[in-house]
């Protein structure tokens, strides 16, 4: 299915996702933010799928997850939990400022997604349209 910076993705015959991280650090954060989403029975944000956590193995550094299309949310490798990143006020309004042209009329509803997920102590840094698919997405919008 595709491979990234933090590791590579596989589909399974149990029409399932197995992702093999790289670092333990980056699987432990995925995992954490996985299973905080499946304890709080959350499988969509703002209309947005989020897959389900199936399975996952310590020693293999592999985590099992439903499939799902976009719109989605994907990719928690580069979350940090329970605090927000440490970056100045003048990063994050570049941050802002930044996110605001990628995403254009989509920002408001990411922004929505971005707060759900920090009330679970999930604070992601890295929303892409790679990660968080809205439906139709074209870049060129």
């Amino acid at each position: 299915m595709g491979s990234g910076t933090d590791g590579s993705v596989w589909e399974t015959n149990r029409r399932t996702a197995v992702k093999i991280l790289k670092l333990p650090q980056t699987f432990q954060q995925e995992l954490e933010s996985y299973r905080r989403l499946f304890q709080a029975n959350i499988t969509e944000i703002c209309g947005y799928a989020v897959p389900r956590l199936i399975d996952f193995s310590v020693p293999l550094l592999a985590i099992e997850i439903d499939i799902v299309q976009p719109p989605r949310i994907l990719d928690f490798g580069k979350v940090t939990l329970d605090r927000p990143p440490d970056f100045s006020e003048q990063t994050m309004a570049d941050w802002n400022d930044l996110q605001q042209e990628l995403w254009g009329d989509h920002w408001p509803t990411i922004q929505k997604i971005l707060a759900r997920l920090r009330s679970l102590g999930i604070y992601y840094s890295d929303p892409n349209p790679y990660n968080i698919t809205p439906e139709n997405w074209d870049p060129e919008l």
